[in-house]
């Protein structure tokens, strides 16, 4: 027997809500600019992007907020194991080889929400990096759960602007 879960006109199998929920959720995962990406160290570059690294199994991703525009966030990843930043060319938004999307993307929100802890970020927008992303982000934004962990970050959502999910600081 399935169950189903009904979401603006759109049916979620009981396994797609349990997967779409864990992405949701932010999870633990260590991140910096060190060889370990240990150090909770996040980069400002060229003053308008910080950027920092975390490892999933045999990949290594960066994550970044372009603050001096707009907020975008952004992820990318690479088989580079180290000097990440020498190396920054070697990341790609492609989305091969990751197997695990929505885990490394509940590893992204947890690093997203210590970006924001320690950043003055008024702005956040996601927008897909290919039609397969779209698509999930489509549904991922604007669920009252993913809402809600952007609550807990201090964001309100705006709605989809210009082609962004975006979300804006509460004052």
């Amino acid at each position: 027997m399935s169950s189903f879960i009904f979401k603006e006109n759109d049916i979620f199998t009981f396994n797609e809500f349990v997967a779409l929920e864990e992405a949701i959720s932010p999870k633990y995962v260590s991140f910096g600019l060190n060889d370990e990406t240990n150090d909770k160290q996040i980069h400002l570059m060229s003053n308008k992007s910080l950027i920092t690294f975390f490892k999933d199994v045999q990949l290594s991703l960066i994550i970044a907020v372009i603050i001096h525009q707009n907020g975008t966030v952004g992820f990318g990843q690479s088989e580079i194991q180290h000097d990440f930043i020498k190396n920054m060319d070697s990341f790609s938004d492609k989305r091969t080889g990751a197997g695990q999307a929505l885990k490394v993307f509940s590893n992204v929100m947890y690093v997203l929400g210590e970006m924001i802890k320690v950043n003055n970020i008024n702005l956040i927008k996601f927008d897909g990096a290919d039609e397969k992303l779209s698509k999930m982000y489509n549904k991922l934004m604007k669920n009252k759960f993913f809402i809600q962990v952007m609550k807990n970050f201090g964001f309100n959502y705006m709605g989809y602007i210009l082609s962004e999910y975006t979300f804006k600081k509460e004052k």
